[in-house]
């Protein structure tokens, strides 16, 4: 054990030290988000506030929840990671080539000289909140670890705070980083320019037999020049290559106009509108746009002139990651609005079921009745 400046007892047996090594402060959410994340530091310190031991053991409670089995994993994996108090306070060495220890904030249990910095943060944070103490934490990992000391979050607000007083502070994106798989998610295929502008101009390209055998029906891939150049396309038949028939824009009838953002999408809207495929899988993280352009798409094909559906319907399998069924309160229509919601914020997007006023409309209407209207609320 080592005594730093400030009094402060330091434990650095297992420490990183080094221009490279950096000292990791997790927050709850993100060890609720991915228990994993311990071993993606790679060879950095990562220190867990005592405070955050806390708040998985309140959370481990949930029985039914994601939340609940990510707290269950991770109590289980720092069982096994630090199996003694002394393991816990010197760390204790990750396979990745990292560090891992618990910390007790000393200058919030008051038995280390508070540093005046730190001292005057008192009358601006209020450290009966768990946020709050784990940013204290944090800033005291910061004055008494090897530096640099970065928290690490998911809450935006927690990031920004965290900031104010002086600490570096970063989102978890370990699961958000591109990744290089043995197997790409579509195949690339080499073309000459002269191949990529006939079928740029033709709309199909035939392919060899080698080529054509790795390819299943409906497939896509993306054919590609030595010069940079790419055109998405799918494979129509046995050897055959059509371009993707994806519209600017999609619009339902009053909504905004919706675009494909990148090639995946363009994949997924040419098979949406594609009559002749009548069965799709999707699959992808939350967020990037499976039920809003399934949705939108379906909308375009009812209501366009030459339509040859009077109808749409919707159905969603009711398996959870949170509360089952049972423990919600109401009708079944009640019961049913959680697992629907997704389609309700869609459509909310796509058929806006209230007009936005024109500004100048508005303006002349709220100087006509002589008085402001709260922000946030139409005048009465």
């Amino acid at each position: 054990m080592l005594e730093s400046s400030s009094g402060a007892t330091r434990h650095e047996s297992c420490l990183k030290k080094g221009e490279k090594a950096k000292t990791y402060v997790l927050d709850t959410n993100v060890l609720l988000h991915d228990p994993h994340c311990l071993f993606k530091f790679d060879d950095n310190n990562l220190v867990i506030p005592i405070e955050t031991l806390e708040e998985l053991d309140a959370i481990k409670m949930e029985q039914s929840s994601e939340r609940g089995r990510n707290a269950r994993r991770v109590h289980r994996m720092l069982r096994e990671l630090l199996p003694d108090s002394r393991a816990m306070l010197e760390g204790v060495a990750l396979d990745s080539g990292g560090t891992l220890s618990v910390v007790i904030n000393k200058y919030l249990q008051g038995t280390a000289k508070v540093p005046a910095r730190i001292a005057s943060l008192g009358s601006i944070l209020n450290f009966e909140k768990k946020d709050n103490r784990i940013i204290a934490t944090a800033l005291f990992v910061q004055e008494n670890f090897p530096p640099p000391a970065i928290l690490v979050t998911k809450d935006i607000n927690m990031q920004l705070k965290a900031r104010a007083v002086g600490l570096e502070s970063e989102d978890y994106l370990n699961d958000k980083a591109a990744e290089e798989p043995d197997e790409q998610s579509y195949h690339r295929i080499p073309v000459s320019k002269y191949d990529l502008q006939r079928f740029a101009s033709e709309g199909e390209f035939g392919l060899s037999e080698e080529v054509a055998k790795k390819l299943v029906l409906n497939e896509y891939v993306l054919l590609f020049t030595e010069e940079g150049k790419t055109m998405p396309a799918r494979l129509y038949s046995e050897k055959v290559l059509r371009k993707l028939s994806v519209p600017n824009m999609l619009k339902a009838p009053g909504g905004i106009p919706i675009r494909a953002r990148n090639l995946e999408q363009q994949f997924f809207l040419d098979a949406l509108m594609d009559d002749s495929i009548s069965l799709i899988t999707c699959y992808g993280k939350a967020g990037t746009g499976k039920t809003l352009l399934s949705t939108v798409a379906a909308i375009q094909q009812i209501v366009s002139p030459n339509s040859q559906y009077d109808g749409l319907s919707i159905s969603r399998p009711v398996i959870g990651v949170g509360k089952e069924i049972g423990f919600l309160p109401g009708s079944l229509e009640e019961k049913m609005n959680p697992w629907l919601q997704p389609y309700y914020d869609a459509l909310e997007v796509l058929i806006p079921s209230k007009q936005p006023k024109e500004p100048q409309v508005e303006n002349k209407r709220q100087r006509k009745n002589g008085k402001e209207s709260p922000r946030g609320r139409d005048p009465v």
